[in-house]
């Protein structure tokens, strides 16, 4: 299951056998913020509606989408097979047939999802696979979907403590296991490489606990019976005591107490040895290498000691990480042992990276696909909108633009005409008229020698007269394809040559430009 950080803000909600939590987070740069967190103890239908909604409504969540855990005992099992390698639709089969004699409820009747742990090759060379499958009893599912329809959220995905508490550890060596102790039941789940591969239900309960110091204590001062409270006052503020004479409480020693713990940790301690070795000889692992402690046993002072020193292994509560922020909520103070630990699982359900297993039933991911879908759709229509009315916007501004310049050019064309026009009439007379100095040859004659010898297709822009080289400089153009410009330009000059003013034309350049050919003729004149 991904981690949905897609989601900005996002509710998890994780119910277990006695308890409901309820984690209310957002993304940041560094991972997580938990903006609001809430934990009860009555786990009724109509309970969890009421407490859900009032946690919604404080909050502003509204976002619809939630991440659900169901973390009850009788409702998940989950098993590890080993089976060959088959299709999807013979391996269900296949594990079906094994699970039905091994799960607490109907297996016909639960949600079936399973992840692979190892993949080997057995004696006789044929390839395995070590497998887990979690399966969620149908009844169980349908009734917590209700109760979040009921509070108009829908499951984004379903999962489990078991499967939630891996991505609260960060840094944990290759097999490791957790052991979480609840009001009246616990679990030991133990992971390899970072992927759950063994589950295990154990006779031992935070009740044992309690009730195993409710017996009637012997002191010097007689007889003494603890209640239920007293009791738990001794087990999370002294604990496993350190030494035989500590003072516990009054007239309590701590060989008292020890006396009245032995029993419950020598079976605690009995039921771990035992699931370590079964773990270790049915998958061919090493035995978990560090210990865990999540639910009401986090409370329970110097028990990471005491087993420390049992299995010779590093034993810790487990913590929230440190990419979760959850001093930034609004609780108004840090959180105490007991509700870190009650919202430990709902935490974990948010923190996945990659795919992971999620029971959300499929006909629910079908319509969440399809909301995804829908969604995206509205989106790109919204996009393609936008795009197609931009287009549209410049297409008409383009076409508005060019109609005025088109307009300009018009009006450019007529000016540029009219000027050529008032050029070609008055401009050169006026330059032609002018007298060249230190210079005996008549200009009204050699204008008349010009104007008299000129073609009609052919425009004189320019005059320039060179006293010093004794050559007049003629540039204008033709409207005429080149070939017959050429033919008209030699008429032109020979009919220049012939005058007695000018003794040689020669055609310079001539070059097209559009429609016309633009020349330069140079005419050499003879002296007086």
């Amino acid at each position: 299951m991904k981690g949905f950080r897609q989601y900005r803000r996002l509710l998890a909600i994780d119910i277990s056998s006695n308890t409901v939590s309820l984690v209310y987070r957002e993304v940041t740069a560094q991972g997580f913020r938990i903006l609001n967190y809430a934990a009860f103890k009555n786990v009724s239908s109509e309970n969890i509606v009421q407490e859900v909604n009032d946690f919604c409504r404080k909050n502003s969540v509204r976002n619809k989408e939630v991440l659900l855990s169901i973390s009850q005992t009788d409702s998940v099992s989950i098993k590890y097979l080993i089976l060959p390698e088959l299709p999807a639709d013979e391996l269900i089969g296949a594990a079906k047939w094994q699970l039905k004699e091994e799960v607490p409820f109907d297996i016909e009747h639960a949600y079936l999802e399973w992840q692979i742990v190892k993949e080997f090759t057995d004696e006789e060379g044929a390839k395995r696979q070590g497998m887990v499958f979690i399966a969620i009893k149908k009844e169980t599912v349908d009734q917590y979907v209700s109760v979040l329809a009921q509070c108009h959220l829908r499951p984004l995905g379903i999962t489990s403590s078991s499967l939630n508490y891996v991505h609260l550890i960060t840094d944990a060596p290759a097999v490791f296991a957790v052991l979480e102790v609840q009001e009246n039941d616990a679990t030991l789940d133990i992971y390899l490489n970072r992927r759950l591969s063994f589950v295990r239900i154990l006779p031992f309960s935070w009740q044992k606990i309690i009730q195993s110091l409710t017996e009637i204590l012997v002191s010097d001062q007689g007889k003494i019976e603890l209640s239920c409270d007293d009791a738990e006052n001794i087990v999370t503020v002294c604990g496993v005591p350190d030494h035989d004479a500590q003072v516990i409480s009054g007239n309590i020693r701590g060989s008292q107490v020890t006396a009245m713990l032995r029993p419950i940790l020598e079976a605690l301690t009995r039921e771990l040895n035992f699931s370590f070795q079964y773990f270790a000889s049915s998958l061919g692992e090493q035995k978990p290498a560090c210990l865990y402690l999540a639910g009401e046993v986090t409370r329970f002072k110097n028990l990471d000691h005491y087993l420390s020193r049992e299995f010779n292994f590093a034993v810790a509560p487990l913590k929230i990480p440190e990419s979760v922020d959850i001093q930034g909520s609004q609780k108004t103070i840090t959180p105490h042992e007991r509700e870190r630990s009650a919202i430990l699982s709902a935490v974990g359900s948010f923190l996945p990276n990659g795919q992971g297993i999620n029971l959300l039933p499929q006909e629910l991911k079908n319509q969440n696909r399809n909301r995804s879908r829908e969604a995206l759709l509205r989106v790109a229509v919204l996009i393609v909108s936008s795009i197609f009315l931009f287009w549209w916007g410049s297409v008409e501004f383009q076409m508005r633009d060019y109609a005025q310049r088109l307009k300009n050019a018009q009006q450019h064309l007529m000016t540029i005409g009219f000027l050529q026009e008032l050029k070609e009439k008055v401009g050169h007379k006026e330059d032609l008229m002018k007298r060249i100095q230190e210079t005996e040859i008549p200009v009204d004659s050699l204008l008349k020698v010009i104007s008299s010898a000129i073609p009609a297709a052919v425009i004189l822009d320019e005059l320039n007269f060179n006293r010093d080289g004794f050559h007049i400089v003629l540039r204008g153009k033709i409207f005429a394809a080149e070939a017959d410009a050429q033919t008209v330009l030699t008429n032109f000059m020979e009919q220049l040559e012939n005058t007695p003013l000018i003794a040689e034309a020669g055609l310079v350049s001539i070059t097209g430009v559009g429609p016309s050919q633009v020349f330069e003729i140079k005419c050499d004149l003879n002296h007086r």
